[in-house]
């Protein structure tokens, strides 16, 4: 009867406060005198976001393998202002799949 629906059904979402003046990792990649964001921690933080999901859905956690993850933009700090990273991830009913999402926005 419906020929289209979302079939995720779990999701949990993650943060992180970074403070481009205090985090070694935004202190060591610059461009322009501008911190970015590594993108080995926003895959870090895109497996303990699909970890945090599947320890809430099951009892038995399976290794975790990323595909298709496509970097559109690096997080660039225009500021030296405190941001907050969120990742958002979802699982989806029919496997063991999860789309996750990263966002950010300065706190102050």
């Amino acid at each position: 009867l419906v020929s289209d629906g979302d079939a995720r059904v779990s999701s949990t979402t993650v943060s992180a406060t970074l403070d481009p003046v205090r985090d070694p990792f935004l202190i060591e990649h610059r461009l322009n005198d501008r911190p970015l964001l590594p993108v080995v921690v926003d895959i870090e933080l895109l497996v303990e976001t699909a970890m945090a999901t599947a320890r809430a859905t099951r009892d038995t956690i399976y290794p975790i393998a990323l595909s298709e993850v496509n970097v559109l933009a690096p997080f660039k700090f225009f500021c030296d202002d405190v941001h907050q990273l969120r990742a958002t991830a979802t699982q989806n009913r029919n496997d063991a799949s999860f789309a996750v999402v990263v966002s950010g926005d300065a706190l102050n």
